[in-house]
């Protein structure tokens, strides 16, 4: 082979080795374009900039309402009561980041997908001053167990995505056959305690203007929080408090949930005359929440805490557990634990 021939040959080398990899970074590049049209469902947004969500079923003029105001989140349709946060945030996490494979881009499709603007869930969310930061549409037909087609309002394209929106929006039936309801937004946790800060805690009952104590423990205030001894005070008060006891019932005080929110405008709760009293003081803070006398009806009470609008409806066995006297915080003697044969 001659000299000529192999600089022919190795020109012709080199144009072949410059075409593969113009064809292998225009490949990469049409991933990477692919990935940014139909890997991420939406641009992402930051969920602390959301100041609103919609949530709707189909064309149902009602729609679920959550609002921050003051840092806090609200259900507008419970009369303002207060948001679940740790579900708002679940969400907004969720739908700040939402990717998705493209599945159509045919509107003709949307019926197969159940992703109609008729028959598929609405999730609007917005910032502080209602500018959309995502307008979603979801399909009420599911690939799958725990995957969903999604798109966005007012446009074709159809995507897949296995985020778990369903429980997310408090949806646990079929999607053709659930509905979004309010009351699973409302935060119905009647204490949020820290247990090293409560320092005192008395249950009282209230007739005919008369306040009986009943139920009374207090923490002997030391320089290190919640190392301090507790006593009892009121009835019994000479008998020793059992620390353990106390502890149970502050969890059981922060475990307890209210059915639901009931109307602050509301009339015959009782609560201008409240029967029931329990004062947690936790630091420097005291919560007081009052009873009204109990619905025999429905074995529930009617309770709001001191200084808030917001009244709940409490299921007559957790009313129990937070009823007790100070038998419950007593600590047990030997003598008491001895089993009689």
């Amino acid at each position: 082979m001659t000299r000529r021939q192999i600089l022919i040959l190795t020109a012709i080398l080199g144009i072949l080795a410059a075409a593969l990899l113009a064809r292998n970074f225009s490949n990469r590049m049409d991933f990477a374009r692919s990935r940014e049209l139909y890997g991420r469902f939406s641009s992402p947004f930051d969920p602390s900039t959301a100041g609103k969500i919609l949530i709707g079923k189909g064309t149902e003029p009602e729609l679920i309402e959550l609002y921050k105001e003051k840092d806090l989140w609200h259900v507008k349709n419970l009369w303002g009561a207060r948001a679940d946060e740790a579900r708002v945030d679940a969400l907004l996490a969720v739908l700040g980041d939402l990717r998705g494979d493209l599945r159509s881009s045919e509107e003709e499709a949307f019926g197969d997908f159940g992703i109609t603007d008729e028959e598929s869930f609405s999730v609007l969310v917005t910032d502080a001053l209602s500018r959309p930061l995502l307008d979603l549409k979801i399909g009420t037909r599911q690939p799958g167990h725990s995957s969903f087609f999604i798109r966005q309002t007012g446009r074709g394209d159809i995507f897949y995505t296995d985020a778990k929106l369903d429980h997310l929006l408090g949806l646990f039936m079929g999607l053709e056959e659930s509905v979004p309801v309010p009351d699973f937004w409302a935060d119905l946790s009647l204490f949020r305690l820290d247990a090293a800060q409560v320092r005192k805690i008395t249950v009282k009952r209230l007739k005919d203007g008369v306040t009986s104590l009943v139920a009374g423990v207090e923490r002997e205030p030391t320089d290190e929080p919640g190392s301090g001894r507790w006593k009892l005070k009121g009835p019994k008060e000479a008998l020793p408090a059992d620390p353990d006891k106390i502890l149970r019932f502050i969890a059981t005080l922060n475990s307890i949930r209210a059915q639901g929110v009931a109307d602050p405008n509301g009339k015959r709760y009782g609560l201008e005359s409240p029967v029931w009293e329990l004062s947690v003081t936790s630091g420097e803070k005291e919560t007081v929440l009052f009873a009204g006398a109990k619905d025999a009806k429905d074995y529930l009470f009617f309770v709001k805490k001191e200084g808030s609008p917001q009244v709940f409806r409490l299921n007559g066995h957790y009313f129990e557990d937070l009823n007790v006297t100070n038998d419950k915080f007593v600590k047990e003697t030997a003598e008491d634990k001895a089993v009689i044969p």
